[in-house]
């Protein structure tokens, strides 16, 4: 079989990008922002890997929002969303600890599914969308295509 040459324009590319298929096995690593600052040797560093097109689907199930009747705009509440798209895409981590109240232990957290319910909600939200930036062409592959 073959494939036509086909001069990829910068608009092809952008139409292609949102519905070429996805590389599950395509992984990469994230720290979040307000974890940059940590000492190297305490840093974490989360696995994560793109959202596949069904599993896609089934996050968008768990969306939920609400009408305001007065100005008709719908306020989407996506906590749902961002647990099952956690669940599914972050397929480890390192360098995680927890830190006791008194502040006198500190331990690694094992990496598993059951253990993201120990991870602040404001890093699982970043971490869920840094997974649907990695379920998308990033500029370097699109530059690959040319």
């Amino acid at each position: 079989m073959k494939i036509k040459n086909i001069e990829l324009t910068k608009e092809l590319i952008e139409k292609m990008n949102h519905t070429l298929p996805i590389v599950p096995e395509k992984q990469f690593e994230y720290t979040p922002i307000s974890m940059k600052d940590f000492p190297q040797e305490i840093r974490p560093v989360f696995t994560l890997k793109p959202l596949g097109g069904i599993d896609g689907l089934e996050a968008r199930d768990e969306m939920r929002g609400e009408m305001d009747l007065n100005t008709r705009q719908v306020k989407m509440q996506r906590g749902r969303y961002v647990i099952y798209v956690c669940k599914q895409c972050i397929i480890s981590w390192r360098n995680l600890y927890e830190i006791s109240y008194d502040n006198t232990e500190s331990k690694e957290i094992p990496f598993s599914i059951e253990n993201i319910n120990r991870i602040h909600s404001n890093i699982l939200e970043e971490i869920c969308d840094k997974i649907l930036e990695g379920t998308f062409l990033t500029e370097e592959e699109i530059q690959g295509l040319k």
